[in-house]
């Protein structure tokens, strides 16, 4: 017992001299969804210094492909940041730039990721021996798209599939546009919650698919998937079958 309150003590004693020696990261980022349409030559994005030593951070923007279920990343060649490496005093805010280089077709959607590294300021540096600087890392989503280009329809263009062998749900995305996944949730026959994910759950690009693990789960015990597309909650059974997706009440979505 007496060796247990020893360990307890000196585990408290770290935590409150990390939370002394710690350096939080204050960088913001606005907004956290981007999205253009293929008429617009730019859009701004704003970075705030929300503490009281001086950030850098460093702009970088990368074409966003989903290839055999999986986030492919290329370095951006059409779409650039203005300026790409910046430097923020206390309580300061900076403009960010994205520029297109040129007209984007208007017959399809574009992906980027936007991605955003904090870099230490002078104090960090200064202090990097007995401190500790968490340093963030926004990656965050752009989309282009005429006004022209169709809304999807979910009903008819997002299909759900379980794959026992692989213990995965198998999501596709058949549509002009993407499909913004979250709350997702996975019930018996019974209406019991056999798993969750609340929150964001990523994206499904236009004509791709993405498979997600749920090893916990059996084809037996998974009957239905309902899941938040696009803002809206939707749900699916799920078996061998590819299955379309049905829009359901949010009163009857659970939460």
């Amino acid at each position: 017992m007496k060796t247990r309150t020893f360990v307890l003590i000196i585990w408290l004693f770290l935590m409150l001299a990390l939370a002394h020696y710690a350096l939080a990261a204050t960088l913001q980022v606005a907004p956290v969804n981007i999205g253009m349409t293929t008429e617009q030559q730019a859009t701004a994005v704003w970075l705030t210094n929300t503490g009281s030593q001086q950030e850098g951070a460093q702009i970088r923007l990368y074409q966003w492909h989903q290839v055999n279920g999986k986030d492919v990343l290329e370095p951006a060649t059409t779409l650039v940041s203005s300026p790409a490496i910046t430097s923020l005093g206390a309580g300061q805010k900076q403009l960010i730039r994205l520029i297109a280089l040129k007209p984007f077709a208007s017959d399809q959607e574009h992906s980027f990721r936007l991605i955003i590294d904090e870099l230490p300021g002078e104090q960090a540096n200064r202090d990097a021996h007995h401190a500790i600087h968490f340093l963030l890392r926004y990656s965050i989503p752009v989309f282009i798209a005429s006004h022209s280009l169709p809304q999807n329809d979910i009903s008819k263009t997002a299909t759900c599939q379980w794959d026992s062998a692989r213990q995965q749900l198998v999501l596709h995305n058949q549509g002009m546009r993407h499909i913004k996944l979250s709350d997702l949730q996975v019930l018996n026959q019974q209406g019991r919650l056999l798993h969750h994910d609340d929150g964001l759950v990523g994206y499904l690009l236009p004509g791709s698919w993405r498979a997600l693990s749920l090893p916990a789960l059996s084809l037996n015990q998974a009957i239905t998937l309902k899941l938040t597309l696009n803002e809206v909650p939707y749900e699916c059974p799920l078996n061998h079958t590819v299955a379309t997706f049905n829009r359901v009440t949010a009163a009857t979505h659970l939460r």
